[in-house]
């Protein structure tokens, strides 16, 4: 697929139309992808004695199995989409069957970029890998351009990254965005320039290593000519600003932290980022290595976050590309909108780990709203994340 570059667009999408959206493209995933093409959920939904073609909509997934960590952990290749001739005749609508039919060797070529896998990435103890197609790749950049459209950075924007390149392929999170944001759209302009301190220049932010970055070679890069913004961790942008505070600089010219996780600082390092960079905003980047997907909160300037760091307005959702539901873990019944709960997430796109209502551990104190905001109608999901138990499946 190639990128819709339509952020803007959506936004202003009303939510009664974004509603039937989703239902209309949560009926033909759960069809033609996750019943056809995943071994996973073919049987799941069979021994549930779920018929595909009564979904109608968002309304019905209550009634379908939720997904556990657990059952990703057992076998993660059964959660890739493979089609086969039979599949593909059985469940596939006829326009799409034709189009395959007709489409000559461009047609293959599509398949092939859809559904082989191109690359597995090593994640951690609770993954053994993390599979893609270029499709996927493609999701990842489409999610990061938004991102870099949402944050409105400017045309050939300097950002300095604390997560090192590795591989070839953008991980989730920050990733997403610096894959997206080189994009010259992203900044309606040049594109937006990513250094790595202590490795090559970045063609994205790829790779998911958590070293900890010599923070005297990160305080060298945002002095370099051009620098805008940072992107770090909460635990590694309160060394380097306390690294800043211990050696009596500052950087007034840094227009942007960018901050990869959910977690809220505490006042005493929000203090701390505000004497590294008083006229930065900060906006915080949530997301899942299991799914994988990505949401920006919106920026804030970081006095504000120093004095209230659970406040936000939350975290932009992709409601073309996934449905996040809220439920009550113990009765595992959806909450009303605003009302807190656990975060459980369904794709509408993905192909090397599609996931239906994936539990992902994590509790939204405020839920998800879909009430108008500064960015449009799109829902938001809470500010205020926390992992349900002390050892989280996947929470970033």
């Amino acid at each position: 697929m190639k990128p819709r570059r339509s952020w803007q667009a959506l936004a202003q999408v009303p939510t009664r139309t974004l509603r039937r959206r989703q239902d209309k493209a949560l009926a033909r995933y759960l069809r033609e992808e996750l019943y056809a093409l995943s071994p996973h959920y073919h049987r799941v939904l069979d021994e549930a004695g779920v018929d595909v073609r009564r979904v109608r909509g968002v309304p019905d997934l209550a009634g379908l199995p939720l997904t556990e960590h657990a059952d990703l952990e057992e076998n993660p290749q059964e959660f890739m989409l493979r089609p086969t001739p039979h599949a593909m005749r059985e469940n596939w609508g006829f326009t799409r069957k034709l189009a395959l039919a007709l489409g000559g060797e461009r047609a293959g070529q599509a398949l092939r970029r859809g559904y082989e896998l191109a690359s597995e990435l090593p994640v951690d103890a609770r993954l053994r890998q993390t599979a893609c197609t270029r499709h996927d790749l493609d999701l990842l950049a489409e999610v990061g351009l938004r991102a870099a459209l949402q944050l409105n950075l400017a045309a050939g924007s300097h950002l300095v990254s604390t997560l090192q390149p590795e591989g070839t392929t953008p991980s989730t999170l920050a990733g997403a965005l610096l894959a997206g944001a080189q994009d010259p759209q992203a900044s309606g302009g040049d594109p937006l320039r990513v250094t790595c301190p202590g490795g090559s220049r970045a063609r994205g932010l790829h790779g998911s290593r958590r070293d900890t970055p010599n923070v005297d070679e990160v305080l060298a890069a945002l002095e370099g000519p051009g620098s805008s913004a940072l992107i770090a961790r909460p635990q590694v942008l309160s060394q380097v600003a306390q690294a800043a505070l211990d050696g009596s600089r500052s950087y007034p010219h840094l227009k942007w932290l960018i901050v990869v996780g959910s977690a809220a600082p505490d006042p005493q390092e929000a203090a701390a980022w505000v004497a590294l960079a008083p006229a930065a905003r900060v906006a915080r980047i949530h997301g899942h290595s299991e799914c994988p997907m990505a949401f920006v909160e919106s920026a804030r300037p970081v006095a504000t976050m120093a004095e209230a760091p659970e406040a936000g307005t939350g975290f932009t959702v992709h409601p073309d590309l996934c449905i996040l539901e809220i439920i009550d873990p113990d009765t595992l019944q959806p909450v009303p909108e605003g009302h807190p709960g656990e975060v459980v997430y369904t794709s509408l796109a993905a192909h090397g780990r599609a996931l239906l209502r994936y539990r992902t551990g994590e509790w939204a104190e405020q839920g998800l709203v879909w009430t108008p905001d500064s960015n449009g109608f799109l829902p938001r999901l809470s500010s205020r994340l926390r992992p349900l138990n002390p050892n989280p499946s996947g929470i970033h």
